[in-house]
């Protein structure tokens, strides 16, 4: 029952290197040489297995350990030579090389087989999301335009991945319904005619600038409201609450729109009636409990599907969000403090007004802040110090990093603008990409983006690094067309103190401190090379939740130098 290729049992691979690895394979060097032993594995394979085999080799994560990217289609003709199939499980690392490759596989005499995907939102770790389905999108095109006769659909079993092409609790049956109208595309080399009208809606849960609470964020991608129709005959497009009114013809057609709190819908119409409507179960939030950067699906579709797979079972429509009682307190918010979290049958246990921590705040207040209703607020008292050097103590970062009372008030921010224009504005934007440590950046990293539609690859970064006694010093590596910046948002009214060390600039050019409160500059100075020095202010007047910023920027410099700040402390010498 093996699916089969030229009668030949099919064999998909992986990460089909990793078939032979040995201390002498890693010493060689790249090239046709060294590969020629991996597919001679691929060989003895097959004599063992006693028939031939029809090989689809993994090429995706063939330069993880390889050089210089040059080797893509280099090794891409050498695949193409010597199995029968060659494609990838992801293609993030070689996008630019894609035409090349495919190519040179194909006139090597083997089949191309195009990685479909759609997001990959790995946990802890790689995070490739983009707006809608605009990657599905991207690669169901590039699976046309470079005549692919096979394709490897990333999904799996790990559902902490969000990879799945089956109905999911986010996805429902929208990645589904949506893939299979671009298969029949990719068969037939025309876009289907739609037989049914069917509407749908993909965003995710949280806009930009949402801190998640009590879980912790790493980063966050921002994204959009995406609507997609696949209509019979066109109509008109209309999503309640907003300006959002237009004509979709028929076939396939997608819009994307600002990602707005509330309820998501949207309706579409053929002269004047009515013939379609979806309302998402989940709800776009600005207080969401834990970071999830995957999407949400909603569709006209979902009902119907349901009851073909489950006939006879109640509807299962799934909400993070959902307030099963309707007194603005989430399941989740009831569950995790006053019930047992995931157990939806205390999900409605606490009462809005209720005030259990005697703090002068109501639940529905708790939630509303953010804060724990089951501890009182915070005190502040004079002489209470936020020393940086012992955030990280832990060996943990995340944005924003909270203080000795739990409260967020670090935060790791950036700015893009053209060199030497960078606005001091106040409207700075969170790091959206995290790690424990990358090769070329240091530990506890925050990066900006690598790009933007105006910058491309800018990304500076925001990171973690031992002096001689293992205290953790901050790093800041601005870009010429990004700023650095890291935040501290007040957590009491009163005055405080600034002081800190920049160490001696490394480096072709200078590097620039500033300090400001909101768009307030309060200090200036451009350190030369191997310059550095202490600073202090004596006396800054804050109210709660207004920022300092610690603003690193190339300027005058280029783009060689960091920043190296040491012993920052802010000090509440006056409430």
């Amino acid at each position: 029952n093996l699916a089969r290729r030229d009668c030949k049992p099919l064999i998909v691979g992986y990460h089909s290197r990793g078939i032979y690895r040995t201390p002498d394979l890693d010493k060689l060097p790249e090239g046709p040489a060294k590969w020629n032993k991996i597919s001679e594995a691929f060989r003895e394979v097959e004599k063992l297995v006693g028939e031939p085999l029809y090989f689809y080799f993994g090429i995706g994560a063939f330069f993880h350990r390889a050089p210089k990217p040059h080797n893509y289609v280099e090794a891409a003709k050498w695949a193409g030579k010597n199995f029968d199939a060659v494609g990838s499980f992801l293609d993030t690392d070689f996008y630019k090389y894609e035409k090349e490759m495919a190519a040179a596989i194909k006139a090597g005499g083997a089949e191309w087989g195009q990685p479909l995907w759609f997001q990959y939102n790995n946990r802890s770790g790689s995070l490739h999301v983009e707006n809608g389905l605009d990657i599905l999108r991207s690669r169901w095109k590039m699976a046309r335009e470079l005549d692919s006769t096979l394709i490897q659909f990333v999904t799996w079993n790990d559902y902490g991945e969000d990879t799945i092409l089956a109905p999911g609790y986010n996805t429902g049956y929208t990645v589904l319904e949506i893939n299979k109208y671009y298969i029949d595309w990719w068969k037939s080399g025309k876009p289907p005619v739609a037989n049914e009208d069917k509407l749908f809606l993909i965003f995710r849960r949280y806009p930009e600038g949402s801190n998640t609470f009590p879980f912790k964020t790493r980063r966050y991608v921002p994204g959009v409201l995406e609507v997609v129709t696949i209509l019979k005959a066109p109509a008109e497009v209309v999503v309640p609450g907003t300006k959002v009114n237009y004509k979709a013809p028929a076939g396939i057609c997608f819009k994307q729109f600002p990602l707005k709190t509330g309820t998501v819908a949207a309706s579409v119409f053929r002269n004047g009636q009515q013939i379609v409507s979806v309302t998402a179960q989940e709800v776009v939030t600005t207080r969401p409990f834990r970071q999830d950067n995957s999407m949400v699906c909603a569709s006209s579709v979902y009902e119907k599907n349901w009851k073909l797979d489950f006939p006879g079972s109640r509807v299962f429509r799934y909400s993070e969000n959902s307030d099963a009682d309707k007194d603005g307190l989430p399941d989740w918010f009831e569950m995790y403090w006053f019930g047992k979290f995931l157990d939806f049958d205390t999900a409605t246990c606490a009462k809005p007004g209720d005030d259990p921590d005697k703090d002068g705040l109501t639940n529905l207040q708790e939630y509303l802040r953010q804060s724990n209703p089951l501890k009182p607020e915070a005190v502040y008292k004079v002489g209470d110090t936020w020393d940086f050097s012992t955030v990280n103590n832990r060996f943990s970062s995340f944005n924003p990093d909270i203080d000795f009372n739990e409260t967020p008030v670090w935060y790791y921010l950036y700015k893009h603008g053209d060199r030497g224009k960078i606005a001091r504005d106040g409207k700075y934007e969170m790091c959206p990409y995290s790690a424990a440590k990358t090769p070329y950046t240091g530990t506890l990293v925050h990066l900006s983006p690598s790009r933007d539609d105006k910058y491309k690859y800018i990304h500076g970064w925001i990171c973690r690094e031992k002096a001689e006694d293992g205290h953790l010093r901050l790093v800041l590596r601005p870009r010429v067309q990004a700023a650095l910046i890291l935040g501290w948002k007040s957590p009491v009214d009163g005055t405080v103190s600034v002081e800190g060390k920049v160490m001696p600039v490394k480096g072709q050019d200078g590097i620039t401190l500033e300090i400001a409160k909101g768009t307030g500059k309060l200090f200036a100075k451009v350190y030369d090379v191997g310059k550095g020095g202490v600073f202090k202010l004596d006396e800054v007047n804050v109210k709660k939740g207004d920022f300092l910023y610690f603003i690193s920027d190339s300027m005058p410099g280029y783009d060689s130098s960091k920043l190296v700040l040491d012993y920052l402390k802010i000090k509440l010498i006056r409430k």
